[in-house]
């Protein structure tokens, strides 16, 4: 059983923790996978057991369980239309904040595992704040060198870059992502701190996560970590950040995703078929209105904070 908690280092020691059964499809024996899910009584957080390693999240996103696309290619918004419209909506809370830190006409992003990028595409289209540079972190070398294919090609006067771990990213910057990745990680207050450090004087650092999700998901795998508001509010302040804003927002938790063959998962796949033919702008909105990505929900499917430093 795990002695302490990772999100706010409470003590399990004196007290049995609740729990539930880890929500997961089969994976063919290719790694083993939690068996629960269990609740820390200080914070809230619900945390994956047994949990891996990080030898053995290595193997599960970078030796073989996710398939890989060797080939680099561009990369834009029409490849995947749903994420895209859930980058610009991440995006469009954000930016809201950025005259509250020292970016006002101008912004740096540095975006930890930003994937395919589009954050940094929704941040460059929208030109106020004009993105002036914009630095990904991303193992994943394949998208690493589709990444810079794409933003040599489409955003040429953007100052670009693109690192395989934070260690490595030089520099200070406005504004610092995380989009879905704190609920993968072992250590979450360890990466928020190395971020600080490479934040520029009243900079602000983002994620998103999300809400309780083995409420509404068939399969969690491979998320180690659960966050309500509470928890997530924790973390952060835990590790020497002041929370400026904390929402949920999205689709109602309610929304189980084994109805297939329902009106919004019927929209939403006729949609992605019809990627190539319908205009970009379409189907930016159309995935945002199906996905209530920028509708403030108490009971929503994601959380977002928007966070600063913590001022001695």
């Amino acid at each position: 059983m795990l002695k302490f908690c990772p999100v706010c280092s409470g003590s399990f020691n004196d007290y049995d923790p609740r729990s539930i059964p880890y929500p997961s499809l089969g994976h063919n024996g290719f790694v083993k996978k939690p068996s629960s899910i269990i609740f820390c009584k200080n914070c809230h957080a619900g945390i994956a057991y047994p949990g891996f390693t990080d030898e053995e999240l290595a193997g599960i996103y970078f030796k073989g369980y996710y398939p890989k696309d060797s080939k680099a290619s561009v990369i834009l918004p029409k490849v995947n239309p749903g994420h895209y419209a859930l980058a610009k909506g991440r995006w469009d809370y954000v930016k809201q904040f950025t005259k509250k830190g020292s970016a006002r006409e101008v912004l740096s992003i540095l975006d930890v595992g930003g994937g395919h990028g589009f954050f940094g595409v929704a941040a460059a289209k929208d030109k106020l704040p004009s993105l002036k540079e914009y630095c990904v972190i991303e193992k994943d070398k394949s998208l690493r060198d589709s990444l810079t294919i794409t933003w040599r090609k489409e955003f040429q006067g953007i100052d670009f870059s693109v690192r395989d771990s934070l260690s490595n990213a030089g520099g200070k910057y406005d504004l610092i992502v995380f989009s879905h990745i704190l609920e993968h990680l072992n250590e979450p207050g360890r990466i928020l701190k190395e971020a600080a450090s490479k934040l520029n004087e009243k900079g602000l650092i983002f994620a998103d996560v999300p809400n309780q999700d083995y409420l509404f998901k068939e399969n969690v795998f491979p998320h180690l970590l659960f966050f309500d508001k509470i928890s997530l509010e924790g973390l952060f302040k835990i590790n020497g950040f002041d929370l400026i804003d904390i929402e949920s927002f999205g689709f109602d938790r309610s929304r189980k995703p084994s109805i297939k063959k329902s009106f919004v998962n019927k929209a939403e796949g006729f949609l992605y078929k019809m990627r190539y033919f319908l205009p970009e702008e379409l189907l930016s909105v159309a995935f945002s209105r199906i996905l209530k990505v920028s509708k403030k929900n108490t009971d929503g499917a994601w959380l977002r904070v928007i966070a600063c430093i913590k001022e001695n």
